[in-house]
Parts: structure tokens; sequence; C-alpha cells
């Protein structure tokens, strides 16, 4: 279970960093 939420904290990281 943490390791989904690890994953989507990671997703959403990358997109931020893409947008910027």
């Amino acid at each position: 279970m943490v390791h989904i939420l690890q994953k989507v904290l990671t997703y959403k990281k990358k997109i931020l960093e893409a947008s910027w």
C-alpha cells in the first residue's frame, strides 16, 4: 500500500518538474 502512495507521489513530482 505504501509503495503505491510512493509511486503516486513520484509521478506527481515528475509532472511538477516537467511543468516547470
